[in-house]
Formats: C-alpha cells, sequence, structure tokens
C-alpha cells in the first residue's frame, strides 16, 4: 500500500451539520491526529496523511477505508489495533479512525540500500552529532534516510537525515 508503511484504519468524517467539514478529503491530505502524544504541553497531534483506498476522495459524513501515513512515524510507535485516534482541522474534531492494523513499508524502495530498523553510524559529522555516532534507520525516502540517535542508555536524543554517503553499518 505505501512504501513507507503506516496504520490501516476505518475513517468516519463528521457531517457537515455537525461540525465537520463541507468539502470532500482529499488522497494526500496532511492533517493532525489526536494520538495521545503530550510532551512539553504541546497538543497531541501528529501529523498523517490520509490515502482512501480505492478512491481519491471521502465524503463528508461517510466511512471509508485509509493508509494513515504517518509523517513522523517514530511518534506513532504506541498506536495499535483497535485504537481510536481523532481527525482534528484546527480545534475542531472532524473524524475518527479505528486502526484495524499496522501495514508494513514495502521493499521495493530499499533494493541495494539498507533496510529499516538497520544500525549504523556517522562516517561524518552530521547536524550536530560526530563522526562514529551510532544509529538506527528508521525511515527511507528517494534521497536517503532519517536515523533515531540514542544515547549509551537506549535513550533517543534526536532524529536526523542523511545520504547513503554520510553512514556505514556498524559490526
Amino acid at each position: 500500500m505505501s512504501r513507507f508503511g503506516g496504520l490501516r484504519a476505518r475513517l468516519g468524517l463528521v457531517r457537515p451539520e455537525e461540525g465537520g467539514r463541507r468539502h470532500p478529503v482529499l488522497a494526500g491530505w496532511r492533517v493532525g491526529w489526536n494520538i495521545g502524544n503530550s510532551t512539553d504541553g504541546q497538543r497531541p497531534d501528529n501529523d498523517a496523511v490520509v490515502l482512501p483506498e480505492g478512491s481519491s476522495s471521502i465524503d463528508p459524513g461517510t466511512t471509508s477505508m485509509v493508509l494513515l501515513s504517518p509523517v513522523h512515524p517514530i511518534s506513532w510507535d504506541h498506536v495499535k489495533p483497535g485504537d481510536v485516534v481523532r481527525m482534528r482541522d484546527g480545534n475542531r474534531i472532524i473524524g475518527a479512525a479505528t486502526v484495524v492494523e499496522r501495514v508494513a513499508p514495502t521493499n521495493e524502495h530499499l533494493v541495494g540500500r539498507w533496510p529499516l530498523f538497520s544500525s549504523v553510524r556517522f562516517l561524518n559529522d552530521v547536524e550536530g552529532f560526530p563522526a562514529g555516532t551510532p544509529a538506527t534507520i528508521i525511515d527511507v525516502f528517494d534521497g536517503g534516510y532519517v536515523l533515531e540517535i540514542e544515547n549509551e542508555s537506549g535513550e533517543s536524543t534526536g532524529l536526523a537525515c542523511v545520504s547513503d554517503g554520510d553512514i556505514e553499518p556498524l559490526r
């Protein structure tokens, strides 16, 4: 379904007369979701792209199967099948999605590249992290990788976007 994976869910949109959108949700719309995360007083919204199954849009007041493709997948790690996540437009709840399954990324884009969750280290100083810093690949995109950097205690200390030439596998 998606080269990056995501969450397959049954999304029900609120009807316009009940405070929902007046216009359809188009495939590829990036929208905020309340998934229960709240840190440092920030709103618990986390963006994900909505990809309807078998359609290019979802009309207000209807229900459709969708793939939610999180913009920052690590923020969605705790979301599991059976959970209900709320779609937001500003302060309004405009839909609710019941997660049916987690969808693993497809592998076509990984041919000749390292897979997700591979352990690597920086070859050079990158984004404030010194050469030799260990990291884990958590997402793959056309130009490179998104890495999660952890300290010796295994706690996440940040994210970095790098290209193939910036990293090497840990042995």
